[in-house]
Formats: structure tokens, C-alpha cells, sequence
């Protein structure tokens, strides 16, 4: 009830009790015509939080991942290997689709089957590149100001503090790994991967990497596989810290969010679509 706009008041309502009935995850799979059996998955989570729209956590992770698979589905593109995109279910409870994933399936990598068929429903996991939060990095609150250009407190004495009103100029598209994972120097060199394709073909926003993915659908991978979270800031210095004031808040709605926004989301698709057409040796006809 804490969304004013009743049509999604009606859309966010809980159609069964909560904790009941199955919850599916989607994937669709981009077969490599040489190396079938290794892949690249591009992910991101479908559900919301059930405030708003969900529009950047995660529709902006959301959309990207559905782009990139229709571009490596255009006519004419093939790839050496294969790419899985993923549309996770329940991250905001827990992680529990792409946990659920990961344990029925970890085991199964690389197998053909039938066997000696040719055929690999698991490829071997030779990337997991997550998109999480998107489109906004307006930067650290700032004190809010009353009328007399005097920090506005409250009850307690205290300032209260505010996101600024645009997008900062150092906005940048933040790639994260775990440095405590089993899998640590392959996951930094996924992401320092993402950096060069980001600094060769994205049109407007760097990349910074950072070293503390959590909280995000490429946790549950970060011991068996290179792991990577593509997002608007960090996880826990920044978008934890108070950083993205919309997050899992009613104001989570498509018009929040303006064309700079918009186009940070734009350079983070421009940003995998590089680095995953080069890890799995895409090309095009002419």
C-alpha cells in the first residue's frame, strides 16, 4: 500500500499467499556452432521488491539481458561458444533461483547427453556475468537545505540528507568480483575483460572495477566459475550506503529516470555485448 498509483498497487499484489506455488526461472540458450559444450551466461533477476515498478531493480538488468539476446539472435551472427541468458526468479528473497541453479547443476557441466549425442544442456560455465541496478548514479547524499540555505535537521538534531537532483559528472558502470571466492583471478581477469571492451566500443561512461561483488545472482557461481555483477555503483559502499534513494522504494518507476540515466544502461549493454561477442568469438555476415 505504500505505492500511491493504484494500477500497480493492483499489478504488485501478492496473487496466492505468499511462500506458495512454484516460482520459475526463464533461460534461453545461443548454441556455439564449433565449442557447444562451454558457455558465457548474462544474467539478471525478474522480480521486484513490490513498491514500485521494478523498473531499475531489476527491469533495467532485465531489459539488457532480453537486447542482448535478441542481437546475438539477429540473422547471420553465430559463435564459436554458447551463451545461456538467464532471467532469475526470487533474488530479492534470497538468491534462491540462481542457488537453485547452481545446485542442480553444477554437476551436470560439460556432459553430453544422450551421451555420445553431441548435445550439452550444461555447457561447461566459463563466465557469469550478472546486471543488477542499471540507471542511476547520481551520487553520495548530500545535507538537505531549508529555504535559508541552512541544513534541514531532524528530530533528533541530526541533518538530513538527500540524493542530489542529477546524475554526477564522474558516473561511471561499476563491475564488481569477490576477492574471497575460489575463483578469484579468473574472476578479476572477467572483469578487467569488461574494462578493455568498455574503454574500445562504449560511447559515454567508464568502467571502475572493484573487488566486492555481494548481495547479487553471481554470488551463488563465485566458487565454480569466473563471476562478475555489472551495476550502477557499488553494492555495499554505495548503493548500501543510501546512495540510490529509489531502491526497493515506490519511487522504483520508469519516470524517475531520465535520459542520462537511460543511456548509463545503454553503455553497460554496450559493454557486455563487447566483452561476451569476444569470449565466445562471435561474428556476423557481412
Amino acid at each position: 500500500m505504500a505505492q500511491p498509483d493504484e494500477k500497480l498497487r493492483a499489478l504488485n499484489s501478492e496473487q496466492t499467499p505468499l511462500g506458495t506455488g512454484p516460482r520459475e526461472s526463464l533461460y534461453c540458450t545461443k548454441v556455439g556452432a564449433t565449442r557447444p559444450d562451454e558457455m558465457v551466461i548474462v544474467s539478471a533477476h525478474m522480480d521486484g521488491i513490490g513498491y514500485g515498478e521494478a523498473a531499475n531493480d531489476d527491469g533495467s538488468g532485465t531489459a539488457l539481458v532480453m537486447e542482448l539476446a535478441r542481437v546475438f539472435n539477429a540473422p547471420g551472427v553465430a559463435t564459436e561458444r554458447s551463451i545461456r541468458f538467464i532471467l532469475w526468479n526470487n533474488e530479492e528473497s534470497g538468491l534462491n533461483g540462481a542457488h537453485a541453479y547452481v545446485a542442480q547443476r553444477k554437476d551436470l557441466q560439460g556432459i553430453d547427453s544422450p551421451k555420445g549425442s553431441g548435445l550439452y544442456p550444461e555447457p561447461k560455465w566459463l563466465a557469469v556475468i550478472q546486471h543488477d541496478m542499471l540507471l542511476f548514479d547520481d551520487g553520495m547524499p548530500v545535507p538537505k537545505l531549508d529555504a535559508a540555505g541552512k541544513p534541514v535537521l531532524d528530530a533528533r538534531g541530526q541533518p538530513v540528507y538527500t540524493a542530489p537532483s542529477a546524475q554526477r559528472a564522474e558516473a561511471d558502470v561499476n563491475i564488481e568480483f569477490q576477492v574471497n571466492s575460489k575463483q578469484t583471478d579468473a574472476s578479476a581477469k572477467l572483469a578487467w575483460a569488461l574494462r578493455a571492451a568498455n574503454e574500445k566500443y562504449a560511447t559515454d561512461y567508464p568502467v571502475a572495477v572493484g573487488n566486492r561483488m555481494t548481495n547479487t545472482d553471481s554470488v551463488p557461481f563465485m566458487d565454480h566459475a569466473p563471476a562478475v555483477s555489472v551495476r550502477e555503483s557499488e553494492r555495499g559502499m554505495q548503493i548500501g550506503a543510501g546512495w540510490n534513494p529509489h531502491w526497493h522504494q515506490p519511487t522504483d518507476v520508469y519516470a524517475t529516470y531520465s535520459d542520462k540515466d537511460f543511456l548509463l544502461g545503454l553503455n553497460a549493454a554496450q559493454t557486455t555485448l563487447a566483452a561476451v561477442a569476444q569470449l565466445t568469438g562471435a561474428r556476423g555476415k557481412p
